[in-house]
């Protein structure tokens, strides 16, 4: 009997909600029974690395859909139940449920976490002193917000949202010559069988009171100061 052989099949589904994530992957199994095949394959999920954050949820072959010995399956990691993302202390967890949106000029970071207490002001106070000693930033974004319910939940812990906005200003408000940072930077991820292998970040600039768009393009390029710079266009 020839060994099972396993491989990617391209594309991928991936979900981000309020309350859960998903990720899930295609794979073609060559196998000389369905057993064979099914066995070979759970192996191979077990082995995989995980997506940060995730856990592997499930392995399922298709033992209907095969042809030659070629069998297909899907492997789905998502969030783990009950929906905690990561354990800061007993009394404090962030949940899954991060909404981000981008666009040129603006963008919003929502956490959400899970805090013990007493009260809705000790529950606030444990949330503001972790934040403001972990996380002020979002990026380029700032706090803008840190709040928690009023009742807690039937486990004495109270819901608590972080926001991170744009700042109240793109720099000098009065400075109508030369270049001001716009908010909203778009990044991006790449991965390849769960493993992180490339990040990029995109940086929009408004350019103001150039004659033209080379001396604009010469003053931004003069302003950035990064070996990893790609590309810089207006």
């Amino acid at each position: 009997m020839a060994p099972p052989k396993i491989g990617e099949v391209l594309g991928y589904n991936a979900s981000k909600g309020k309350g859960s994530e998903s990720i899930t992957r295609r794979y073609y199994i060559t196998a000389d029974t369905p057993a064979a095949a099914k066995n070979a394959f759970q192996n191979y999920a077990a082995a995989l690395s995980v997506p940060d954050g995730l856990e592997l949820n499930d392995a399922a072959l298709d033992e209907e859909k095969n042809a030659d010995g070629m069998y297909f399956g899907t492997i789905t990691f998502a969030s783990p139940n009950p929906k905690i993302k990561t354990k800061i202390a007993d009394d404090l967890f962030e949940v899954y449920g991060e909404k981000l949106s981008e666009n040129r000029k603006s963008a919003s970071h929502e956490r959400k976490f899970r805090v013990k207490a007493v009260s809705a002001a000790q529950a606030k106070n444990k949330l503001e002193n972790y934040i403001r000693s972990a996380s002020l930033t979002s990026g380029r974004l700032h706090i803008s917000d840190i709040a928690v319910d009023e009742e807690p939940d039937g486990d004495g812990f109270f819901g608590g949202t972080v926001l991170y906005n744009n700042p109240d200003h793109k720099g000098q408000s009065d400075k109508f010559t030369g270049y001001v940072p716009s908010y909203g930077s778009r990044w991006t991820e790449q991965y390849e069988n769960g493993t992180h292998i490339a990040s990029a970040a995109e940086d929009v600039f408004e350019l103001r009171g150039y004659p033209s768009a080379y001396s604009a393009l010469l003053a931004l390029r003069g302003a950035t100061q990064n070996n990893y710079v790609k590309e810089i266009s207006v």
